[in-house]
C-alpha cells in the first residue's frame, strides 16, 4: 500500500520556484531585505541570531567593579611627594643655617616653607603620601625664619656695639697685662 507525500507534494517531481528563482543554492539575498552577507549579525536575544549572547542583568555582580572586556583603571600615583621630602630636608638644614649664618638660613627657611605649602598641596589633589613631612618642613622653616631672624639681630648688634666701641676709642678686646 502506498501513502500520499505529506502536504500533497510529490517529492519526485519539480518543486515551485521561490523568490530567489530556480536555483535553491544561490546566495542569499542582499539589499535592504537581507543586508550584505559581510555585515555582522544582529546582537542580542531578540535579533532571531541562536548564537547571540545575552546581556546579564543588572542584578549579577560585575568582577572587581569593571564591566566586561575592559581592563581595570591605572592606579592613582602613589608615593611619597617630592616636594614635601625637599621642604623637610630644607628646613631642618634651615634651622642648623640659621644658627651659625643666619643670612643663609633665612632664605632657606623661606623656601621651606614655599615647598612645604606645594607639597600639602600636592598630596591633596594626587592621593600621595607625604603630608606630614609636608607640615614638618613648614613648621621646621618657621623655626628656621626665626632662629635666623634672631640670630642676624644679634650679630647686627654686636657688630655695631663693636663699632661704636672703636669710634670711642674704649677697645675692650685689647688687654693689658701691666
Amino acid at each position: 500500500m502506498t501513502y500520499p507525500p505529506p502536504g500533497g507534494q510529490d517529492p519526485y517531481q519539480p518543486q515551485p520556484s521561490g523568490p530567489e528563482g530556480s536555483n535553491p543554492y544561490s546566495p542569499p539575498p542582499t539589499g535592504p531585505v537581507g543586508g550584505s552577507p559581510y555585515s555582522p549579525p544582529p546582537a542580542g536575544p531578540d535579533s532571531g541570531n541562536p548564537y547571540a549572547q545575552a546581556t546579564p542583568p543588572s542584578a549579577y555582580p560585575q568582577p572587581y567593579g569593571q564591566p566586561y572586556g575592559q581592563y581595570p583603571a591605572v592606579p592613582a600615583a602613589t608615593g611619597t611627594n617630592g616636594l614635601s621630602l625637599a621642604s623637610m630636608i630644607t628646613g631642618i638644614v634651615s634651622v642648623i643655617l640659621g644658627c651659625c649664618c643666619p643670612f643663609l638660613g633665612i632664605p632657606a627657611a623661606g623656601t621651606a616653607m614655599v615647598l612645604g605649602f606645594l607639597g600639602l598641596k600636592q598630596t591633596r589633589e594626587r592621593g600621595q603620601s607625604g603630608r606630614g613631612m609636608a607640615i614638618a618642613g613648614i613648621a621646621t622653616g618657621g623655626v628656621g625664619l626665626l632662629i635666623g631672624i634672631v640670630m642676624a639681630i644679634l650679630g647686627a648688634t654686636d657688630a655695631m656695639t663693636g663699632w661704636m666701641d672703636d669710634l670711642n676709642g674704649s677697645n675692650t678686646d685689647d688687654f693689658d697685662f701691666d
